[in-house]
């Protein structure tokens, strides 16, 4: 369905050993937990998921405005996040990626409320992929794989909900603004872990 190859000719080149190691860890994911997933399409998703990575501030705003994106104040207020809106429109214009893949590359930083499968395994590949060493990295891969392997049906959605509260708490040590999707992305996967634990005291 997609050229591959030109997808990953698209790609930064000192961004490369990254993004492979995002797409072999969305592959690994989607097989175990979201297996009618299309391996193109998470594919896809992976290798472009940071092709306007390494735009300035400048270039995104004027990516935006090119293309007709009105960005909200809080997309405005936060610089990290606006590779992913220019990277989506991107992917979509260069490539013509479906609406799924298009999504997941929007909000793969900050994620969003009732994220789709394909959203939220490519979220977490970018946490974890084998060439991330951040501080909390190895503590977050060994928390999913113990969940995992203790056969949690929900062991994906808990390890990016703790993901995510080092994300913001790491935004709150910086002084910086926080994007509220992230906050809504961990809420929305707390109450659905939550109402797991409910319907299994009913």
């Amino acid at each position: 369905m997609y050229n591959i190859k030109a997808m990953l000719e698209a790609v930064p080149v000192k961004r490369l050993a990254h993004t492979m190691g995002v797409r072999d860890t969305s592959l690994r994911l989607a097989k175990r937990h979201f297996p009618f997933l299309e391996n193109d399409e998470v594919e896809a998703a992976a290798i472009l998921h940071d092709i306007t990575k390494y735009l300035t501030r400048e270039e995104h705003l004027r990516l935006c405005e090119d293309w007709n994106i009105t960005l909200n104040d809080d997309e405005k207020r936060s610089t990290r996040v606006l590779h992913q809106i220019t990277g989506a429109e991107s992917a979509k214009r260069s490539f013509g990626v479906s609406d799924a893949v298009f999504s997941a590359i929007r909000c793969h930083t900050t994620g969003k409320a009732n994220m789709s499968p394909l959203e939220l395994l490519l979220m977490f590949a970018d946490y974890i992929e084998p060439n991330r060493h951040y501080e909390g990295c190895e503590e977050i891969r060994d928390y999913y794989e113990v969940l995992f392997a203790a056969g949690d049906s929900y062991s994906l959605e808990k390890a990016v909900i703790k993901a995510l509260g080092m994300t913001i708490n790491e935004v709150v040590e910086r002084g910086e603004f926080m994007n509220p999707d992230i906050i809504n992305a961990r809420n929305s996967l707390i109450l659905k872990t939550n109402a797991n634990k409910e319907r299994s005291l009913l």
